[in-house]
């Protein structure tokens, strides 16, 4: 005699802030301590930071800048490690760019107390977001996307730094990874 099934639903609310900021590793500004204030008032917060080589490229002080706001906000945050990675859709498709994120969550001891930043393309950050999600069941994810196709529809908390953050004191990028050359995303770049 056959049961009857039993049929149940069930939905997961989830929210996420969208920030918008010019500058953003700029000392003076306190959106990134603030944000991870918010996380863990008045504790250190480790983070390790996966950058688009391009967009290094294109901003060739932008690792300075980063390290020097982690230093001024070093009562709050801690900079582990800076890696670059080539981005773009190569960066999807090959495992050693996973593997040398997964790397430096274990190498720096990242946990889910700290946060990976993911500083670049699509690409780039989705697969940031592979790594931060397999390593140790999770580990935080903040994402600063230099496209506006990543601004729309993100699933965790993330930075505009592309519209005039990194651009309004830089020269024209020459590097061919960057698309500000082809499509403008980028204003003032």
């Amino acid at each position: 005699m056959p049961l009857k099934p039993i049929e149940q639903s069930f939905s997961v609310a989830y929210a996420y802030k969208l920030h918008f900021t010019q500058n953003l590793f700029d000392a003076k500004n306190p959106l990134l301590k603030d944000v991870l204030d918010g996380y863990k008032k008045d504790k250190r917060i480790k983070l390790l930071f996966v950058i688009d080589d391009g967009v290094s490229t294109c901003h060739p002080n932008l690792l300075d800048e980063i390290k020097t706001y982690c230093s001024v906000h070093s009562q709050n945050i801690e900079h582990t490690e800076s890696i670059l990675i080539k981005g773009g859709e190569q960066c999807k498709n090959d495992y050693g760019s996973v593997e040398r994120v997964l790397k430096g969550i274990n190498n720096q001891h990242i946990d889910r107390h700290s946060f990976v930043i993911g500083i670049g393309g699509g690409a780039l950050i989705d697969m940031v977001g592979y790594a931060a999600a397999i390593a140790h069941r999770g580990v935080k994810l903040i994402r600063i996307p230099t496209t506006r196709k990543k601004i729309s529809s993100p699933p965790t908390p993330c930075f505009n730094t592309s519209t005039k953050a990194f651009a309004s004191t830089r020269p024209r990028c020459s590097s061919k990874w960057c698309r500000c050359r082809r499509r403008r995303w980028l204003p003032g770049h």
